[in-house]
């Protein structure tokens, strides 16, 4: 992997989205149009959250790792959105059990072993409460991107 995962670009924070679709259509068209992604790939990210959701609840918060078959990726990529007010999103695992979530990280990654292992690390993370206190209190996507980088990516 040649690339920051983490790039300030795909960082949104204290955004005000009303709901997953909503979510999911504005970061899926990003990645489609900054070509780190192939056309396609948001309904195939849409279809694929309604089939298996990724809402999982932590404290303080919970968090939303949505995620596409990898044959759409092209550039591996992670999004990072943040909430001023949680959307309900369907926990994982479950049906019809619905979460508050407020911290979404999109995983646009490639079979990419070292992508693979920033992933692994982002889940170990996420787990961690000052982790995503952390996270929610970035005022700019530079310092989130940055910090993202050092603490997840390893760099």
């Amino acid at each position: 992997m040649d690339h920051l995962l983490f790039d300030a670009s795909f960082v949104y924070l204290n955004q005000s989205i009303h709901t997953k679709k909503e979510l999911l259509t504005a970061l899926g068209t990003q990645m489609e149009a900054s070509r780190c992604a192939t056309s396609g790939y948001t309904q195939a990210l849409l279809e694929r959250e309604k089939d298996h959701p990724t809402g999982i609840p932590f404290q303080p918060t919970g968090v939303a790792i949505p995620h596409s078959n990898e044959a759409f990726i092209v550039k591996s990529k992670i999004s990072l959105v943040t909430l001023r007010r949680p959307i309900y999103y369907e926990q994982m695992g479950t049906t019809n059990v619905f979460i508050p979530v407020s911290i979404i990280f999109l995983l646009g990654i490639k079979n990419d072993h070292a992508a693979r292992k920033t992933v692994l690390t982002l889940l170990e993370k996420i787990q961690d409460h000052h982790f995503l206190s952390t996270i929610r209190s970035f005022s700019s996507p530079y310092e989130a991107s940055r910090y993202l980088n050092k603490h997840v990516q390893n760099l």
